[in-house]
């Protein structure tokens, strides 16, 4: 049987707060505008708490609500020296062999992906 060799950042247990796990994801952002694309992946069994590191909670904001918070504070400040800032994002879920667009109308025929596309959309819905 092939052995194979995994490498994480890092890992954060059930008592980690939300500012901790930011804490470590943020330079994601500096990455971002830097010009490099960036990828936040939750992994883990069902009810292990990914979608509640993701998207926390009113009380405590999980990973995309202070990524997004700081990139349009940023946008803000970067815009008003006048700067086109142009935010593009995608939000996928892959849940039984289905990748699900995420910021697609409920209902739409959008919702279920292909990762095949024109070289010019790393995406496209199917027709």
């Amino acid at each position: 049987m092939a052995q194979h060799k995994f490498e994480f950042d890092q890992c954060f247990g059930q008592e980690s707060a939300q500012e901790a796990v930011y804490a470590e994801a943020k330079d994601l952002l500096q990455s971002c505008l830097d010009g490099f694309n960036v990828c936040l992946f939750a992994y883990g069994q069902t009810g292990s708490g990914k979608t509640h590191t993701i998207l926390g909670s009113p009380g405590a904001p999980g990973i995309l609500p202070r990524f997004i918070g700081d990139l349009y504070n940023w946008a803000e400040v970067t815009g008003g020296l006048q700067n086109v800032v142009t935010v593009r994002a995608y939000m996928l879920e892959l849940y039984q062999d289905q990748l699900i667009d995420l910021l697609a109308k409920e209902g739409s025929d959008k919702q279920v992906v292909t990762p095949y596309g024109p070289p010019t959309d790393p995406l496209r819905t199917p027709s």
